[in-house]
């Protein structure tokens, strides 16, 4: 009992020297390192963004470019930006790039940007997936989105995986998407979608997912 006693009792002492000991510069240092760890935890508590699953690294060798990486593992450049995260296709050697897993490419169908009054359901039900399945691959905790936002959407389970088809085309140099439509019978929207692609701008080299699969399906509709 006097050990307990005694241990409080110097603990209050310590307490109270404390203020006494540190000056005044280090009691700014000792409330910055409070604050900073404040924002540390709140950084922590924020909903992880989701990321594709990646399977392996590639090397970018002298004269490789994004086309050809892209044309090597059976993606799209597009989609190999955005796994990426880069803006532009221009590559350096020695560079590193993340190439997606075979199975996360089977589960992802697109990207969708929010638009002004747009609600988590509403873009749920218009691509028949839950919204638990939305939050889910987007890291959300909550029913809160912004216009502008980019969403995954990925494939339901037990659903087939990429829909779209299997078909690959490499853009010839004169070549556009309309051109690409028309020989392969397939929508440019359908085509655009598949491939992120935001405009119509594409160039030769570059190679395109045709959701020909997709396009029959709607056919026989």
């Amino acid at each position: 009992m006097m050990c307990g006693l005694g241990g409080s009792f110097q603990w209050r002492m310590l307490a109270s020297m404390i203020p006494r000991l540190l000056s005044p510069f280090s009691l700014i240092i000792v409330s910055l390192l409070l604050h900073l760890g404040w924002l540390a935890q709140v950084k922590a508590d924020e909903p992880r963004r989701w990321q594709p699953v990646i399977a392996t690294q590639h090397t970018v060798a002298t004269g490789e470019t994004l086309a050809d990486v892209a044309k090597a593992y059976q993606v799209t450049p597009d989609l190999l930006r955005f796994v990426n995260s880069r803006k532009t296709d221009e590559l350096q050697p020695g560079q590193v790039l993340a190439i997606p897993d075979p199975e996360w490419l089977g589960a992802f169908r697109e990207m969708h940007e929010v638009r002004a009054g747009q609600t988590l359901s509403a873009i749920a039900r218009g691509h028949q997936i839950s919204v638990e399945s939305l939050r889910t691959a987007n890291g959300l905790t909550g029913d809160v989105i912004q216009a502008g936002q980019q969403l995954v959407i990925l494939e339901p389970p037990g659903r087939d995986h990429n829909p779209y088809g299997d078909e690959l085309h490499e853009m010839a140099p004169g070549e556009t998407l309309s051109s690409i439509s028309r020989r392969w019978k397939v929508p440019v929207a359908a085509i655009q979608k598949v491939n992120l692609l935001e405009s119509d701008g594409i160039q030769p080299g570059q190679v395109l997912l045709i959701p020909v699969a997709e396009a029959a399906k709607a056919v026989k509709r």
